[in-house]
C-alpha cells in the first residue's frame, strides 16, 4: 500500500528518498514495515533508532537488487527440519510486512527452535529492544552459549 515508496525503490530513485526523509518520513517508516504512529508514540532514543534505518537506506540505488530478492517469493520448500543450530525467531503481530506467518512456519519445522512474537513493535520491534535483548539473553543461556548469570 506505499506506492510512492515502492516507486522511489523500482526507480532507484536516491533523491526520491531524500526527499521522502526530510519532507514525509512516514512514508518511509511505513515502507520499513513499521505504522508510523507507533514510530509517533515512541520515546525519542526510539524514533532516532527508526530514522536511523530511514537514513541508512541510503543510496536507495545500491539497495535494489537486495529489496527486490527480498521481495520476490520464495516458492519452493527449504529443507528447514535439517538445521541443528539452535534457532530463536522473533516476529511482532504489527509487522507491515506480515513476517509472523513465516516465523510461525518455520518455528513448527526447525527442531527446537523457539518463537517469540510481540503483539506490536512493527517490523523494527519498536519499542522492544530491551525485551528482544533479554530474549535473545534468555535462549542463549538456554542453550548453553552464554553464562547464564549473564
Amino acid at each position: 500500500g506505499n506506492r510512492f515508496a515502492f516507486w522511489a525503490v523500482n526507480a532507484g530513485g536516491d533523491f526520491a528518498w531524500w526527499a521522502a526523509e526530510n519532507i514525509a518520513p512516514s512514508v518511509l517508516i511505513r515502507f520499513l514495515g513499521i505504522r508510523p504512529a507507533l514510530v509517533a508514540a515512541a520515546p525519542q532514543a526510539e524514533r532516532d533508532r527508526v530514522m536511523s534505518f530511514v537514513r541508512g537506506v541510503e543510496p536507495l540505488s545500491l539497495r535494489f537488487s537486495g529489496i527486490n530478492i527480498d521481495s520476490a517469493p520464495e516458492l519452493h520448500e527449504q529443507p528447514l527440519a535439517e538445521i541443528a543450530a539452535p534457532t530463536l525467531i522473533v516476529s511482532a503481530r504489527d509487522d507491515l510486512f506480515n513476517t509472523l506467518p513465516a516465523a510461525e512456519f518455520a518455528a513448527a519445522r526447525i527442531p527446537s527452535a523457539k518463537l517469540v512474537v510481540y503483539d506490536t513493535g512493527g517490523h523494527l520491534l519498536v519499542g522492544r529492544t530491551q525485551e528482544v535483548r533479554m530474549a535473545i539473553r534468555t535462549f542463549l543461556a538456554g542453550e548453553g552459549l552464554i553464562p547464564s548469570n549473564h
